[in-house]
């Protein structure tokens, strides 16, 4: 019997020793909360990430409470999701310890089995700040494009309307200078008539 527990125990350190190693090899931030939301655990690349120097000072606190107004009930409630058995993710904003900007991208798994239920969850933090700059970039650069396409429709539209007044004034000006010129053509007509008759009149009795 000794000696099963002493086979067990060492299966349980081998375990035990194998998430550590797992744990410290991610990229990633990995944080252990017990079910009542409280960190127990933070990689070591996470500390780094968050900033952290010392875990003790984190160590027990509830996890929501560490974040924002903005953002608590969205992790909170992310918690409460995980505690029922359904993996959760989510992205927002959360500060390193020092202060400094930082965007999350996190999911949560429960951690247990069915017949004894969920004893821990497992949280991964990956920082995705390049991204989310990259893509308000990429928003910024396409409202400024918007924008330049709108004030440069409404020039065209400006002048299209610019456009299609001068052609009315300049219609009405060719119909106003036409009927104006039909009384003096009419005259010069007239008297061009009276010129080539009284010239072929003269001709005619130079003849005879």
């Amino acid at each position: 019997m000794l000696i099963n527990k002493t086979l067990e125990e060492k299966r349980l350190e081998n375990i035990e020793a194998f998430n550590k190693i797992m744990f410290e090899s991610s990229p990633d931030c990995l944080k252990i909360l017990d079910v009542e939301g409280r960190l127990q655990f933070m990689n070591f690349n996470g500390l780094c990430q968050m900033e952290i120097e010392d875990f003790s000072l984190f160590k027990n606190q509830v996890w929501w409470d560490l974040w924002d107004e903005e953002n608590k009930t969205l992790v909170k409630k992310s918690v409460e999701t995980a505690l029922q058995g359904e993996a959760t993710e989510f992205s927002a904003f959360c500060p390193t310890a020092k202060g400094n900007p930082r965007w999350w991208h996190i999911t949560i798994t429960p951690l247990g089995t069915a017949s004894n239920g969920i004893y821990q969850l497992l949280s991964v933090s990956r920082d995705i700040t390049q991204q989310k700059k990259a893509e308000d970039k990429i928003v910024a650069l396409n409202n400024l494009l918007e924008e330049k396409v709108k004030i440069r429709t409404e020039e065209l539209l400006e002048k299209n309307i610019q456009l299609e007044k001068s052609n009315v004034e300049l219609a009405t000006f060719n119909r106003i200078i036409s009927h104006d010129l039909q009384e003096p053509l009419r005259k010069i007509q007239m008297f061009s008539k009276l010129i080539l008759e009284k010239e072929k009149n003269i001709n005619e009795s130079h003849v005879h």
